[in-house]
């Protein structure tokens, strides 16, 4: 999928890492995954879809210990779409050393878009809270100082939100970021980490001009607004449903 040379760009953003490595192709390491639960502070609970750096690239697979420290990396997903959808993305970025966590929650019809992003910072919390734990099996696996979000769409515009609110974070890189209720392009005036707005010049449902290219504008230092020549809005997917 020509869509798929976004890998580096976001990698290049994200790295702590690794570096001076070709980003674009599968990286040293294997991509294990597993299903769990987020807890939020007021005791309510989410599912979300982990990838990890593996010994084998499998369901519940060991960590590799080689990894050593890894950033963490939380991520949303598009309206009505299944976080399954990104699926190659999750692993592409474990097989680089990053440790991503994408909430399955407000999946519905009429998502609430704060809520969505306040979820996205309870997985960051969640990434961290586990490194913390001897009794977790990602103890001692996440760099707390290297958080970063992404997302597709509604996901990507979440993202803004949350990093809006969290000095963590420190870098954001989405795909294809829209609009969203409470407003993405006025939080961008108010997020400070570097920020990377990729987008396709052929996006029919979330445009540039009325997405992207004002939220670019409202943002500060350092800040990208890279357009991918004829890339569509689902061509982000693993493949193209007509939900985004």
């Amino acid at each position: 999928m020509p869509q798929k040379i976004y890998f580096s760009l976001l990698i290049a953003l994200l790295a702590t890492c690794v570096s001076g490595e070709d980003f674009s192709v599968p990286g040293p390491f294997a991509s294990g995954w597993r299903e769990v639960v987020v807890t939020r502070p007021n005791g309510s609970t989410f599912e979300s879809l982990l990838y990890y750096p593996a010994l084998a690239s499998e369901q519940n697979a060991e960590i590799d210990p080689q990894a050593g420290q890894c950033p963490g990396i939380s991520f949303g997903h598009g309206w009505m779409t299944s976080v399954d959808r990104y699926r190659s993305t999750f692993a592409h970025l474990a097989t680089w050393g990053y440790v991503v966590i994408a909430s399955r929650s407000q999946s519905g019809l009429f998502p609430n878009h704060q809520d969505f992003a306040n979820d996205l910072r309870h997985c960051l919390t969640w990434l961290v809270e586990r490194s913390d734990d001897p009794d977790s099996f990602l103890y001692t696996f996440i760099y707390g100082d290297a958080l970063g979000l992404s997302g597709h769409s509604m996901g990507s515009g979440a993202s803004i939100l949350a990093a809006s609110a969290d000095s963590r974070v420190k870098a954001i890189a989405n795909l294809a970021a829209n609009e969203t209720r409470t407003s993405a392009i006025d939080a961008m005036s108010s997020v400070t980490a570097p920020i990377s707005l990729i987008a396709g010049s052929d996006d029919s449902i979330t445009s540039v001009d009325a997405n992207g290219q004002l939220m670019y504008n409202n943002g500060n230092q350092p800040k990208q607004l890279p357009i991918i020549t004829g890339a569509f809005h689902c061509g982000f997917l693993d493949s193209n449903p007509f939900l985004v």
